[in-house]
């Protein structure tokens, strides 16, 4: 139980807090809200915290609301990027007569890019159109490991689809 009362330890630590935070690379526009929710959460709790452990408490939680806040963006991102990717790739697969050999050779070049590989990402990716959370369901990894498995690929697919192309002059 705390022996110092709010504003002391408010006072004392709060200059810790914004110190863990900005550490954390917590951006200044965020960085007020984020001292204030630690705060909030040690105003709460304050009663079951131990005397002496405050500054340990709080520079916890900055620690761990800096996580959170990372973990969330990263989520948006992908969820951002997967969207960013399924348009571009409806557009991409759209059936114009002039682009059907294009669209044909591509198709060809991530199922044989696939079997080299011995990778199906791409084909589940592209060509089966799942999303990169049940791809990673169904492959037992996280979300996180097919998303960058996936951008490594696409390097690789790329430099090789764009020989294969203007070998057959379809750029």
């Amino acid at each position: 139980m705390q022996t110092d009362s709010f504003e002391e330890i408010y006072r004392k630590s709060s200059g810790l807090v914004v110190f863990v935070l900005r550490k954390l690379r917590v951006p200044e526009a965020e960085l007020e809200e984020m001292v204030q929710e630690v705060f909030l959460r040690f105003w709460k709790r304050q009663e079951t915290i131990e005397a002496g452990k405050a500054n340990a408490w709080l520079t916890t939680t900055a620690r761990n609301l800096a996580f959170d806040r990372y973990d969330s963006q990263k989520r948006r991102r992908t969820d951002t990027d997967s969207e960013a990717v399924g348009r571009a790739e409806s557009a991409m697969w759209v059936s114009e007569p002039h682009l059907d050999s294009r669209i044909d050779e591509v198709r060809a070049a991530i199922e044989e890019h696939s079997a080299r590989t011995g990778n199906d990402l791409l084909t589940l990716f592209y060509l089966d159109e799942l999303p990169v959370k049940v791809i990673a369901e169904r492959k037992g990894l996280a979300v996180s490991s097919v998303t960058s498995s996936l951008s490594r690929q696409r390097k690789d697919f790329n430099a090789k689809l764009r020989v294969r192309l203007d070998a057959l002059d379809l750029t």
